[in-house]
């Protein structure tokens, strides 16, 4: 029985690669927020944080197809609300 060494274990290699990494950054010094973790600052759904996010409501960038919401445009929006 001949083994090959040269192609790594598939299984192992997607595994490695769908591997969720824990930011070195702490989440409150993080610049830039997800929707979902917008949505949950705000007290709205997802839903709604997209639909905001699309009539201007939510300032949002858009880096590929990740949707985020920069922390300083959106403490800036909360504090023109008061």
């Amino acid at each position: 029985m001949t083994t090959n060494k040269s192609r790594p274990d598939c299984e192992s290699e997607r595994l490695i690669k769908h591997k969720t990494v824990t930011p070195i950054i702490p989440h409150s010094e993080l610049l830039t927020l997800s929707v979902e973790q917008a949505a949950r600052i705000l007290g709205i759904g997802r839903s709604a944080a997209y639909e905001a996010i699309r009539c201007g409501q939510i300032p949002a960038i858009r880096i590929g197809r990740r949707v985020l919401i920069p922390r300083v445009a959106l403490l800036r929006m909360l504090e023109g609300e008061r």
